[in-house]
């Protein structure tokens, strides 16, 4: 959401931020990466997504009894007019909004053969396609 919201407001941005340190006009924020923490330097104002010591770990589970009451609660739905907000005219515009194509491709299987075989055969059937294959040229 952080990085949606930055970008509408035109702001810099920095998710999961761990450590945050203010110093004239500008933040210095402490951001968890695989592995530790990185730190990088922001100009105010700017737009955090905060996380808290190990919410980034584990999922975060809520109770049955506010699925429940969740599932039971009327979402109100406004319209630009409801809102009192004037000349508004939205960032975005969705002229059509089509369904993707469905894929005319099938899956193939190699289960017949021994390993370095299927391997040969996977890797030729990927290069006939075109697609890239890393250290595998």
């Amino acid at each position: 959401m952080a990085p949606m919201v930055s970008e509408f407001l035109d702001l810099p941005t920095a998710s999961w931020v761990e450590k945050l340190e203010l110093s004239n006009g500008k933040i210095k924020v402490g951001k968890i990466i695989e592995g530790g923490i990185r730190t990088i330097e922001l100009t105010l104002p700017a737009v955090l997504s905060i996380a808290s010591s190990g919410d980034y770990e584990e999922p975060r589970y809520t109770s049955v009894r506010r699925i429940m009451k969740a599932s039971k609660t009327q979402v109100p739905v406004w319209e630009i007019s409801d809102l009192e907000a004037g000349d508004y005219k939205p960032n975005v515009v969705f002229d059509d909004i089509e369904a993707a194509p469905a894929r005319e491709e099938k899956c193939v299987v190699f289960d017949d053969g021994d390993p370095s075989e299927l391997v040969e055969n996977l890797v030729a059937t990927l290069k006939e396609k075109g697609l890239n294959l890393g250290a595998y040229k």
